[in-house]
């Protein structure tokens, strides 16, 4: 699950999850009882984490999950050979500190499908080709010190919305384990870091005045949600994933995300997709999402 906030804690038990992202750097600050994924974020926005600070961090979480950066195909200024000189540093430090951390990463946005209707990045099967090569040609031939290799899974499909084509991301993740076995990968298991769908509505429009996307002409944030339409997609992705996640070696999944006001969260970045809860407080219930993805967890359904 991916969460933060004060409710980290009750949304894992309202949902029966113990592992969780919330993009905190620190793993000592998990609840008792559950397992926070430390990540690393992006460089030149956000400046290294001092050596010093790292093993403060990983010595008091020893044998925590390092994830180290994410979606770096979407980015340009973030290249192959970027990620090498970044992974060098972290596991270098991390490592050094804790022998028994272990390293995720780095987490391309899909893999051969990239979106329909938007703006074009790298596929993350090239990128992350180019990544190989990249820490080969600069380690001797050496593979990656990368314990769980990751990506994030969205059917990304603006032109033809709601967005419920979980049939992209299982043939992503079929081609991504494919492509791992045939490079001396296939003992590393893959974690699906995020996956979601970001948008749970019939139609959208550009507000060019407000300079945010918002949901079609007269929808209505509550009454128009395709509920029904979003469970058939978390019912199909999440059932294939428990029928074939052992046995393609897909190890965990997050999803994203607990809760977010999609009425604000669509103006930055566009995400008018699933959410679990009714509001982001202690106590919130549960919504229809919520309670599938708690009975899907549970085993109940």
């Amino acid at each position: 699950m991916i969460t933060s906030g004060p409710a980290v804690e009750y949304h894992l038990n309202s949902l029966g999850i113990t592992w969780y992202l919330d993009y905190g750097s620190d793993p000592r600050t998990a609840p008792p009882g559950k397992k926070k994924v430390a990540f690393i974020h992006h460089p030149p926005t956000s400046p290294r984490i001092p050596v010093a600070t790292l093993a403060q961090y990983a010595t008091g979480a020893p044998g925590s999950y390092w994830y180290i950066w994410g979606e770096p195909n979407r980015y340009s200024n973030y290249s192959p050979v970027d990620y090498v000189a970044e992974l060098d540093y972290y596991v270098d430090a991390i490592k050094g500190a804790d022998p028994t951390a272990r390293i995720v990463g780095p987490s391309v946005l899909n893999w051969n499908f990239t979106c329909w209707g938007c703006a074009p990045f790298t596929q993350g099967s090239t990128w992350m080709a180019q990544f190989l090569t990249a820490y080969k040609d600069s380690h001797l031939g050496a593979l990656p010190p990368i314990d769980v290799y990751s990506i994030d899974a969205y059917p990304l499909t603006w032109t033809q919305v709601p967005m419920t084509n979980w049939q992209v991301l299982r043939d992503d993740l079929i081609a991504y384990r494919t492509w791992m076995n045939a490079n001396g990968l296939s003992g590393k298991p893959i974690w699906v870091t995020e996956v979601a769908s970001h948008w749970a509505y019939s139609s959208w429009k550009y507000d060019f005045a407000k300079g945010h996307l918002t949901i079609g002409t007269g929808l209505d944030w509550e009454d128009d949600y395709l509920w029904a339409a979003m469970e058939t997609y978390m019912y199909n992705l999440f059932d294939w994933l428990r029928d074939n996640g052992e046995a393609r070696n897909i190890e965990k999944w997050f999803l994203f995300v607990a809760y977010t006001n999609i009425q604000e969260q669509v103006k930055t970045d566009g995400y008018a997709g699933i959410y679990l809860f009714e509001h982001g407080g202690v106590g919130a219930p549960l919504n229809r999402l919520g309670q599938l993805y708690r009975e899907m967890t549970l085993g109940i359904r």
